[in-house]
C-alpha cells in the first residue's frame, strides 16, 4: 500500500471504531505517534490533516511498560486482536542479547509458529503503546 493508501484506511478504520462507554464510532486522536523513519507517511498524514508525532523507540523501554501494563491489568487486549493474542505467548526474550545490546529486543518464535511465513508484528507493535 502507498502511503495515501495507508492513511485512507486507518482514517477508515478509526470511523469504525466504537466510542467506550457510547454507541457512537469514530474516534478523533488528537495526535497519531508514528515511527520516527517513517518520514513520507508522517508528511501524508499531516497533509490528511493529523497531528503527527514521532514515537519514541526505546524498545526495552516499551517491553517493560507492555508487562507492566499486563501484569496490573491496566492494559486491555480485546479478543478481535487475535493475531496479537496468537502472538504473545510465542515471544521469548533473549536474555544474552539484552546483555550485548541494551537498546534492541530480540524475539524468538517457539518451534510451532515457526511454519509461519508471515512476519510477526502484532506483539512488536504493541511496544509502541
Amino acid at each position: 500500500m502507498t502511503d495515501v493508501e495507508y492513511s485512507r484506511a486507518l482514517r477508515d478504520w478509526l470511523n469504525t471504531v466504537r466510542l467506550p462507554a457510547s454507541n457512537l464510532l469514530g474516534p478523533k486522536p488528537r495526535f497519531m505517534v508514528i515511527d520516527p523513519s517513517a518520514t513520507s507517511f508522517k508528511v501524508q498524514l499531516y497533509q490528511d490533516g493529523w497531528n503527527v508525532a514521532d514515537g519514541v523507540n526505546a524498545v526495552v523501554d516499551g517491553i517493560r511498560l507492555v508487562s507492566t501494563l499486563l501484569a496490573i491489568d491496566r492494559l486491555k487486549i480485546h479478543r478481535s486482536c487475535k493475531g496479537l493474542i496468537d502472538e504473545i505467548p510465542g515471544y521469548s526474550w533473549d536474555e544474552g542479547y539484552a546483555r550485548v545490546a541494551t537498546t534492541r529486543a530480540l524475539w524468538q518464535r517457539i518451534p510451532s509458529q515457526l511454519e509461519s511465513t508471515e512476519p510477526a508484528r502484532n506483539l512488536d507493535q504493541s511496544l509502541y503503546v
